[in-house]
């Protein structure tokens, strides 16, 4: 009996590939910082109607510096964050491990706001069928 192929996932998260949420919205500022906004999605229920009654909306805001505005503008959804990393890191003159530790701050930071998603291509093991 065989086993099917199974998906290992990858090992270093430079890997992966961030693309922006479709729903979020950029505003720069006059130091070229950006600010994103998404709109908070609306559940259902109770509380749903509250919000739509007394149009208590909320948006999730995010002002960025230098660094993550550069991070951010760096995102196209082809570019690992290894790549992205790099450029931080020559934009800024930072060391090796200031800009990895930005870059991985900068994703945590926005993925926990859903801001971005990472995209992993997860190499399939192929396994004997013995």
């Amino acid at each position: 009996m065989t086993k099917p192929d199974v998906a290992v996932p990858a090992k270093n998260p430079f890997e992966a590939v961030p693309c922006h949420n479709p729903m979020a919205e950029v505003l720069l500022d006059q130091n070229n910082c950006c600010q994103i906004r998404m709109p908070v999605q609306r559940g259902s229920g109770f509380g749903a109607k509250l919000i739509r009654k007394f149009r208590l909306y909320r948006n999730i805001r995010v002002n960025l510096d230098a660094h993550g505005s550069f991070f951010w503008s760096q995102v196209d959804g082809k570019r690992d964050l290894r790549s992205i990393e790099q450029k931080l890191r020559t934009e800024f003159s930072l060391t090796v491990d200031q800009s990895r530790h930005a870059t991985l701050q900068f994703t945590k930071m926005l993925m926990l706001r859903h801001l971005i998603q990472l995209q992993v291509e997860q190499p399939v093991a192929k396994t004997d069928g013995k």
